[in-house]
């Protein structure tokens, strides 16, 4: 399995309960293709989990 897939099935997995930022971390890495064409798969990654370790998005107040 490539490293994007991998990231991508654990960001769907780690917000499937939080859709708003689930769509926040796509439309990210949405808009990095459209704006950064035929980057490293690294550059998609990135984008798609830039928010990750934020506390306020991983902790929420159903995970406290």
């Amino acid at each position: 399995m490539k490293l994007y897939q991998l990231v991508e099935q654990f960001v769907a997995d780690a917000f499937q309960n939080q859709p708003v930022i689930l769509v926040h971390l796509q439309r990210t890495e949405h808009w990095a293709r459209k704006l950064l064409p035929y980057q490293d798969e690294v550059i998609y990654c990135a984008a798609l989990a830039h928010d990750i370790e934020k506390p306020e998005i991983t902790a929420g107040p159903d995970k406290e």
